[in-house]
């Protein structure tokens, strides 16, 4: 738990059934430092279900991220989260049955200079929309099927997670 992503240095990965104040503690410790091969660094903290003092902590956490840090949440109870901590969130609901996840092994299959080529076309193709919104749906409907893949390959008993990139 807590590992980088194999292939990204930026990516942690934490996925547990119940997130404790031990893991808060360790993500505290992961968010500390800049980012190491790109601009950003991602933490995706994933759990059935999240502990009260975990949650406490990090909260703290998110309100004293470092600069270009992003943190995703995936867990099947949101309401269960804090009202405050929710409010520090952007939730984004995913219906695991309905979502397709070629887009994401499409994607996937890509090398790391095709996909940055795809992202680059990605961005092209809307330069002249009016507003992000279609930008934003299509980038939208990309992240949930690798939502969906990642799902399905972490409850794969023969998946590592490290295995992803």
């Amino acid at each position: 738990m807590g590992q980088p992503v194999r292939g990204h240095s930026d990516i942690f990965l934490h996925h547990v059934a119940v997130f404790s104040i031990e893991d808060s503690r360790q993500v505290k410790s992961e968010d500390k430092g800049r980012p190491i091969a790109g601009k950003s660094k991602f933490i995706i903290l994933a759990a059935d279900f999240f502990a009260l003092e975990a949650q406490h902590a990090l909260l703290k956490v998110l309100e004293d991220a470092t600069s270009n840090t992003h943190y995703f949440l995936i867990t099947p109870q949101v309401e269960k989260l804090l009202p405050t901590l929710r409010s520090r969130l952007e939730k984004m609901e995913i219906i695991l049955t309905r979502i397709s996840d070629k887009a994401g092994e499409e994607f996937l299959a890509l090398s790391l200079p095709e996909r940055l080529v795809f992202v680059g076309k990605l961005i092209e193709r809307h330069k002249d929309d009016e507003d992000s919104g279609l930008l934003k749906k299509e980038v939208s409907e990309l992240l949930n099927s690798l939502e969906v893949i990642l799902h399905k390959n972490l409850h794969n008993a023969s998946y590592a997670p490290r295995d992803i990139c």
